[in-house]
């Protein structure tokens, strides 16, 4: 009796202490909570640059949607570019997670979701970020200018608030899509 007792105490214990270390907290890392995760592999990444915001960047030049490598993980890509507008627009659903990027930039936010943000200076100034989208999956959006303003190159600050902008239409249109 004694020890039946003894011996339900010990499973006791030990499956308390079972629980308690599935139900502590994993470390947050260095992006917020996601508002929702974006199941990106249901969509194509061309599917997000919607009619209505190929209209409004004045985008003439709509690549078809390819596939490379990026740091070793497959990425599903579009691309287009404004020639009126002087920008080109790239989107990349890659799988791999977020954090890969981290060393590369800085930390953001856009549209709620952690973003690393790199920029790229130059004649020509590039602003990408990337999205930390779900568990291992991104979405990397690359907004880069091929105009200068009277010779000089466009503003970073500039390139990269309209990177911004773009990305949070891109998360948006991928929430919606991955509902």
């Amino acid at each position: 009796m004694v020890r039946t007792a003894l011996r339900r105490m010990c499973v006791l214990v030990v499956a308390g202490a079972v629980v308690a270390g599935c139900g502590a907290a994993e470390p947050a890392g260095p992006f917020p909570p996601r508002p929702q995760d974006i199941a990106v592999d249901r969509i194509e990444p061309c599917d997000l640059l919607t009619p209505e915001l190929v209209a409004e960047l004045q985008i003439d030049d709509l690549d078809e949607p390819s596939e490379n490598v990026v740091s070793g993980a497959r990425s599903r890509n579009c691309e287009g570019g404004s020639w009126e507008g002087g920008m080109d627009y790239i989107v990349q659903l890659i799988d791999l997670d977020a954090t890969a990027a981290i060393g590369t930039g800085s930390l953001d936010q856009v549209a709620g979701y952690g973003a690393i943000r790199e920029e790229q200076d130059g004649r020509y100034p590039m602003c990408i970020l990337v999205v930390d989208a779900r568990p291992d999956r991104a979405i990397r959006v690359q907004v880069g200018t091929h105009r200068t303003v009277e010779g000089r190159p466009q503003a970073m600050a500039d390139v990269c608030r309209q990177a911004a902008e773009f990305t949070a239409r891109i998360v948006g249109t991928a929430r919606g899509l991955s509902r």
